[in-house]
């Protein structure tokens, strides 16, 4: 394999990489909310009940 064809496998790996990183990092700044909404709905549930 050439040097150039290399370098350009390597570069269409990296972004592949990259790009599942950004997706990766996407949904943990959806869920991590989630998780905490969940929690806050989850204690006032309890306080509700506990009247």
């Amino acid at each position: 394999m050439n040097p150039y064809s290399e370098a350009q496998s390597l570069l269409i790996r990296a972004r592949e990489l990259m790009d599942r990183a950004g997706d990766t990092l996407v949904a943990a700044q959806i869920e991590l909310p989630l998780e905490s909404l969940d929690r806050r709905l989850q204690a006032e549930a309890g306080d509700v009940a506990r009247g």
